[in-house]
Formats: structure tokens, C-alpha cells, sequence
């Protein structure tokens, strides 16, 4: 097309369904690499925040990329034997899922381990006494999420049915690899792990400092005891401020064009043909019904505001022509029609009643 439209002065873009997915591919291609990289730069941001500690961080994000590996592993072969349906949006969600998991659950294993730290002298100690802690908290949360995700095997998409074995797998993982790997991470390093602030035998503990004014969080829980009425009621003026802009919010979905951030063939080629032809006569919707009831269905989509022409037929009938006639008298009827705005990326729903086929746009 470069080679032989352009140098004669023309334009061309590739549009069209085929052009659509075409840049649509492009635009998400590597988007799965992407989103694993931002997820674990932010939590190693938020890590190195709350740890202090240059060890902890990439001990809790290695625990978390071991659990996604298993789970991946799983799916994989799932997926390939057909057990499962898997799909992009199911891979993608099953990275950030998978991460942000396994760190929730490291953070309170972590947790309890710097406790047991001030008491124990031994690291086998502190952490055999962290992790029978943990087991059953970090357990249950699993289980409950699990269980939730399989609920989405009710559902009528395939895509979004074959995210819930999917996100079960990957929460599996992510438990498994906090209460195996990241345990024995924290007993090869035992104090070291949390350098420079090892934590020293002094018998001081984290509710030590509650209703003090000692540390940040002494002092948020010393507020909250002495003025808790003040604190729910300044805490729902928040809330409810936020909220308000609630109405404000729009779900009539957007339009194909707006769906990317740079100029692409197909949308150029679509306003290109927007500006010389009626909307939607590059893909004029098409109604199959029953041929006995072809001129209702006519009249119902003439009678659109939305239609500018319909017609019954194989082709739109040409002037000084009638329209094509069917190919045979059992065939259904064919009413096709062109909107008068472009469609959208939810689309309009269109129903046929009786024995009629799927409408395609």
C-alpha cells in the first residue's frame, strides 16, 4: 500500500474490522509484562517505606514472583489440556492478584516474626512460633477469596468464568509460596533481614505503645480511644465528601476512538469515512427474521429515529433497480439499516423475536 498508493499522491490507512484488531494487538502487545513490572515496583516503593530495610523488600517480592510462577505453571497446563479457558484479561488480572496477595499475606507473617523476635533469641523459635500465627489467619483470607473467585464459574462469559479457576490457582500460589518460601527465607537471614533495624531482645512489642503517644501509631491510636466519637464523625464528613461526587460519575461507555491514546489506521480511516459517507455504512447492521415477517420487521426499523434507510434484501437496492430478491422462498428475510451515530465500544443490543437468527454488527 506504501509502495503503490502513496508515492501517487494518495492516502491510505488500513480500517475496518481487520485494521481494528490489527492496532487493538499492537496496543496491548506486552501490556502483561508491563503490569507485572509496575505492580512490583510499587510494592517494593511501599516496602522499603514501611520496612525500612533493604533485605525484607526483595525477600517478600521474591516470595510473591515464586508464587506466581507456580500458579502460572498450573494454569498453563490447564489451559492446555482445556480445562480451563484462558484469556488475556484473566492473565493480566492473575499477575496483579497473585502479587498483591502473597505480599498481604507476607506482611502479616513478617509481622509476627519481628514480634517474636523481641522474645526469642533464636530465629527457629521466633519464626516456628510467627508462622503457627499466621497459618490460620492467612489461611482463611485464601479460603475466602477462593471461594469467591469460583463463584465466577456462574457466570454466562466464558471470559469472565474461566477468571475464576484462574484467580483460585494464583491466590493457592501465592499461599503456598508465603508459608514455604518466604519462612524459609526469613530463617536464612533470621535478624539480618530486617537490618538496621534488627529487632533486639527487650520484651517491647508493637500494642505496647497503644494508648501512648509514642510512635505515629501510638499516637492515632491514643486519639481514637480519647475522641472516638470526633473520629467517626470527622471520618464520615470525609467519606461523605467524597461520595459526592458519585453522580458525577458516567458509565455509557466510550466510543472505539477513545480507547487509544495515539493516532491509529483504523480510527483514521473511520472518521475519513464518517466524513463521506452515513454513519455506520461501513458496517450497516443486519436483522434476520423470518420471511413471513420480514415487512414488520421493516416497518419496526423504519419506524427507528436512529435509522436513515432500511431495506429488505441481499444488497441495498440500487436506483432505477428493485433489490435482489432472495434466493429462495424459505430463506429468511434480510433487513439491514444504517445508524445514524457511529457505534460505540459497548454497542447497541438489538433483539429479534420468533425463531430468529444472532444480529451481527
Amino acid at each position: 500500500m506504501d509502495e503503490t498508493l502513496v508515492p501517487a499522491g494518495l492516502e491510505a490507512w488500513v480500517g475496518g474490522p481487520g485494521g481494528l484488531i490489527a492496532d487493538f494487538s499492537a496496543a496491548f502487545a506486552g501490556i502483561d509484562g508491563i503490569l507485572l513490572l509496575v505492580a512490583l515496583v510499587v510494592v517494593l516503593v511501599i516496602l522499603l517505606i514501611v520496612y525500612r530495610s533493604p533485605i525484607l523488600p526483595f525477600a517478600v517480592l521474591l516470595s510473591a514472583v515464586f508464587g506466581l510462577s507456580a500458579a502460572s505453571l498450573v494454569v498453563y497446563q490447564l489451559a492446555k489440556n482445556d480445562v480451563i479457558t484462558l484469556s488475556g484479561q484473566s492473565q493480566g488480572i492473575l499477575f496483579i492478584l497473585v502479587v498483591g496477595a502473597a505480599t498481604d499475606y507476607a506482611l502479616l507473617l513478617v509481622s509476627r516474626f519481628r514480634e517474636a523476635l523481641h522474645d526469642e533469641p533464636s530465629s527457629w523459635v521466633a519464626l516456628k512460633r510467627a508462622w503457627r500465627g499466621a497459618v490460620e489467619p492467612v489461611g482463611a483470607s485464601a479460603a475466602t477469596v477462593i471461594l469467591g473467585l469460583l463463584c465466577l464459574l456462574l457466570a454466562d462469559l466464558q471470559s469472565t468464568s474461566g477468571l475464576g479457576p484462574v484467580g483460585a490457582l494464583g491466590i493457592a500460589g501465592a499461599l503456598l509460596a508465603s508459608l514455604t518460601f518466604l519462612p524459609a527465607v526469613l530463617l536464612l537471614f533470621g535478624r539480618k533481614v530486617f537490618w538496621p533495624f534488627a529487632p533486639k531482645i527487650d520484651h517491647r512489642h508493637a500494642e505496647d505503645v497503644v494508648g501512648t503517644t509514642q510512635g505515629i501509631w501510638g499516637r492515632v491510636a491514643n486519639l481514637v480511644g480519647t475522641h472516638p466519637r470526633r473520629v467517626w464523625a470527622l471520618t464520615l464528613v470525609g467519606l461523605l465528601a467524597a461520595a459526592a461526587f458519585v453522580p458525577s460519575f458516567k458509565a455509557d461507555g466510550a466510543s472505539i476512538d477513545e480507547t487509544f491514546l495515539t493516532d491509529v489506521d483504523s480510527i483514521t480511516a473511520q472518521k475519513v469515512i464518517e466524513e463521506h459517507f452515513a454513519a455506520g455504512a461501513a458496517q450497516p447492521l443486519q436483522v434476520v427474521v423470518p420471511e413471513a415477517d420480514g415487512a414488520a420487521a421493516l416497518a419496526v426499523v423504519e419506524a427507528d429515529r436512529g435509522i436513515e434507510s432500511a431495506y429488505l434484501g441481499l444488497v441495498p437496492p440500487q436506483p432505477g433497480q428493485p433489490s435482489v430478491p432472495r434466493r429462495s422462498s424459505t430463506a429468511p428475510s434480510s433487513c439491514r439499516r444504517r445508524r445514524r451515530t457511529p457505534p460505540t465500544a459497548q454497542g447497541p443490543s438489538t433483539r429479534s423475536s420468533g425463531s430468529a437468527a444472532p444480529s451481527t454488527t
